[in-house]
């Protein structure tokens, strides 16, 4: 990008990186490889908020987990790139879903499945945890998330008059993209209806799910650091679906790109 973007007009002393969701989380990976280091000098986070990537351990069995399940040993390791893609996939999802399974209860916070990993030369340290990476010192960052990422109604509007019991009762097993509270739930809902006096028990229920947590994580690393961080929430609602849709996963990009209409 730094060495082609005069081509198009820009400029290769001030490249900015940005990128949405799993885009946001690469673009905090990038920020923390020293290979990386000097080919971009701003970054923009969108409803990607990760400050921690993948284990190099948990990564390797993953791998023997891909390879028993194709019917190979380490040595026909070669193989795999000889499958036609759709094969391979159906291999390593089946791989990835069984050990998800025999590690649902260990690892909070970490990005499983197929993804960066922290090898100690690639990729040093996690982007962000416990603090943030050197490499990402004199990058100025925004962090943006939508305000709601989640709507439960935006297809059901008999959830438009669900009780807070039954968000609740909801969100005990799941909630939003990660796991759900537990016996926590009830709490968890109970506070952000306190905090949002005026809001109906599905626009709660979109808040538990839509939890900003990582954003403030993110930023309370990165401004450690001396290059500046903003945080930015987008809250525009869609006037569609008889505005069950509210500010959801992705409604942002558009904006970004001065593209709305």
């Amino acid at each position: 990008m730094r060495d082609n973007i005069a081509t198009f007009g820009g400029d290769p002393g001030n490249v900015t990186i940005m990128g949405q969701s799993g885009g946001g989380a690469k673009v905090t990976t990038l920020t923390a490889m020293p290979s990386a280091k000097g080919l971009f000098h701003r970054a923009v986070v969108l409803s990607g908020a990760s400050t921690r990537s993948g284990e190099k351990e948990y990564s390797e069995r993953l791998g023997s987990y891909v390879l028993k399940e194709a019917g190979l040993t380490s040595a026909g390791i070669g193989k795999l790139q000889e499958m036609p893609w759709k094969d391979y996939y159906a291999i390593a999802t089946k791989a990835q879903q069984k050990l998800a399974k025999e590690t649902a209860a260990s690892g909070a916070g970490l990005r499983r499945g197929f993804n960066p990993v922290v090898d100690g030369v690639v990729l040093p340290q996690h982007p962000y945890y416990p603090e943030a990476a050197p490499t990402a010192a004199e990058v100025p960052m925004i962090i943006c998330s939508t305000f709601n990422e989640q709507s439960p109604s935006s297809f059901d509007s008999a959830l438009e008059s669900i009780t807070l019991d039954l968000v609740a009762e909801r969100v005990k097993e799941r909630a939003g993209f990660g796991p759900g509270f537990g016996d926590k739930a009830k709490e968890v809902v109970e506070a952000y209806a306190k905090a949002f006096p005026g809001k109906k028990p599905v626009e709660i229920w979109s808040l538990v799910s839509s939890n900003r947590q990582g954003v403030v994580t993110l930023a309370d690393a990165k401004v450690k650091q001396p290059a500046p961080v903003f945080v930015s929430w987008f809250g525009w609602q869609p006037p569609l679906f008889d505005n069950r849709l509210r500010a959801f996963h992705c409604l942002d990009i558009c904006f970004w790109y001065y593209t709305p209409t």
